[in-house]
């Protein structure tokens, strides 16, 4: 076991805790006589308006704190009784991707326990520094808060993703962890650099396409299955099936898996839905003036009455352009992967937008192409197939 409460932290002590099976087996060594309480920081970038949230033998209370547009909130993390205090941050390590996956909002651990009978009354000043935020100007974008009814909203989906988390096989439950992970991590790095945070969107479709998408590719989902047909053309049978099988046995078809399983599991109603953080930020706003104003609130012009130009056809992916635009999106990730190559500059666009991009072909001919999309538009589409997976969509 390579537990840390500072430095390197490895995954995958923390990925043993949450399920029951697991976290017996794990904290085996631990004293049974152990009775004491431990607690934990979570940080958030969003302020939660709950007074405390109980699921199952842990509960979540919001730190009292006054704003500060440069620090993130506080939430004190109860972990289960039986954690000592060097296994106490594994739990919130392992807890956290599932409340930043819920809230689809950065949410970090502090790597630090402390007696549950004497928390912190506040978030300390060296703690916010772990979780860089800004909540000023054209960045509060970033750091978008929800209206209290999306809180509520979305704190139940985390608590029906834990119980089912705890409730799968060990297996399945390693997969959607992990899945949520690498999610998390990509919310916590498009400010350091998006290239990275588009990437692990694309890991965490992997991680769960490997494991739950019931698919058995043949020759002809091969890449260059045409370049291969001709190479074969002249290969006597039964040397050219057994070729085939070992190309198709050689090929992992990640790319092709990761397409699959969003076309799979990505609802329809996504289709149906416009640009959700527009949506939330309508919401926001809205309900901050019916609290401030009060009769005098007549309601504004909404997002897409203002920005309608973001959301014409030739700016929004269809349907029908799923499967070539997630093709582009997987060569970005190849070539961020393999050569260090930045996505280009219309992923960082705030939100969900994709426009059609003219192009000079090499004869001089016109050509049209979807850019890809923003960062906020893949995020979304993510997270709503990992949900419809995990049927809390």
């Amino acid at each position: 076991m390579k537990i840390t409460t500072s430095g390197i932290l490895s995954f995958d002590d923390c990925e043993k805790v949450l399920h029951p099976e697991m976290r017996k087996e794990f904290l085996k060594f631990l004293p049974t006589r152990e009775k004491r309480q431990y607690c934990v920081i979570l940080l958030s970038e969003i302020p939660l308006n709950i007074k405390e949230l109980t699921v199952e033998d842990f509960k979540i209370v919001p730190m009292p704190t006054k704003w500060h547009p440069f620090r993130p909130y506080g939430l004190l993390l109860y972990v289960p009784i039986g954690f000592d205090f060097l296994t106490a941050p594994l739990f919130g390590e392992a807890l956290a991707p599932i409340l930043s996956f819920s809230l689809r909002r950065r949410v970090k651990t502090h790597r630090w326990a402390y007696d549950a009978k004497n928390p912190p009354k506040e978030l300390p000043e060296d703690v916010s520094i772990r979780l860089p935020s800004i909540s000023v100007g054209p960045e509060m974008l970033l750091q978008q808060p929800l209206s209290e009814e999306e809180q509520h909203k979305r704190l139940k989906t985390f608590t029906k993703i834990y119980r089912k988390l705890i409730n799968m096989d060990k297996k399945e439950y390693l997969y959607v962890l992990r899945a949520l992970r690498l999610y998390q991590l990509s919310l916590l790095n498009y400010r350091e650099d998006i290239g990275l945070a588009y990437t692990l969107l694309v890991a965490a479709i992997e991680s769960v396409a490997q494991h739950f998408l019931d698919f058995k590719p043949t020759f002809n989902d091969l890449p260059d299955a045409s370049k291969w047909k001709k190479i074969l053309a002249k290969v006597p049978e039964p040397h050219k099936t057994d070729i085939k099988n070992y190309l198709v046995k050689k090929e992992q078809f990640s790319g092709l898996k990761f397409r699959k399983f969003i076309e799979k599991y990505l609802p329809d109603s996504f289709w149906a839905s416009p640009d959700s953080r527009a949506i939330e930020l309508d919401k926001y706003i809205n309900e901050l003036a019916k609290k401030h104003l009060g009769v005098w609130f007549r309601g504004n012009r909404s997002h897409f009455e203002l920005y309608w130009w973001l959301y014409t056809p030739e700016r929004k992916v269809t349907k029908k352009e799923l499967d070539k635009v997630l093709k582009e999106i997987y060569k970005l990730r190849s070539k961020f992967t393999h050569e260090g190559i930045s996505p280009p500059f219309e992923v960082t666009n705030t939100f969900e937008t994709a426009e059609i991009k003219v192009e000079i072909g090499d004869k001089g001919h016109i050509k049209y192409r979807r850019a890809i999309p923003s960062y906020f538009w893949f995020e979304r589409v993510v997270y709503e197939s990992i949900a419809n997976l995990l049927g809390v969509s």
